[in-house]
């Protein structure tokens, strides 16, 4: 997925217009608009303050890799969760998995 796709995603599911994000990052609506078409490449500047605003990581918005955690905050917390000792990972992730199972079962299609 581009990163102009990607943009219009996280803007999309934000509720976040092209109007607010440009005027949040000092920018103009009908650019937002030519980064979201990808007639334009915004600039490394311009990708940061869009990633901040959106939530989403650097990472996310630059690489073809699928794989990647787009959202910012799950990021920040598995880095958290990364420096925990090993049993306290294991009881939250047993959390985590059950809550997962949990909306799996109720038929949450956004699993």
């Amino acid at each position: 997925m581009s990163i102009g796709k990607k943009i219009k995603k996280y803007r999309t599911e934000k509720g976040v217009t092209q109007t607010q994000l440009a005027e949040s990052i000092g920018s103009y609506q009908k650019n937002i608009s030519t980064y979201e078409k990808d007639e334009v490449i915004p600039s490394a500047a311009i990708i940061k303050k869009i990633a901040d605003k959106l939530e989403v990581s650097l990472d996310y918005l630059l690489s073809d890799d699928q794989h990647l955690i787009g959202d910012a905050r799950i990021l920040k917390v598995c880095k958290d969760l990364d420096r925990l000792a090993e049993a306290d990972k294991v009881i939250i992730l047993s959390v985590i998995q059950a809550f997962l199972r949990d909306l799996k079962l109720k038929g949450k299609k956004s699993l």
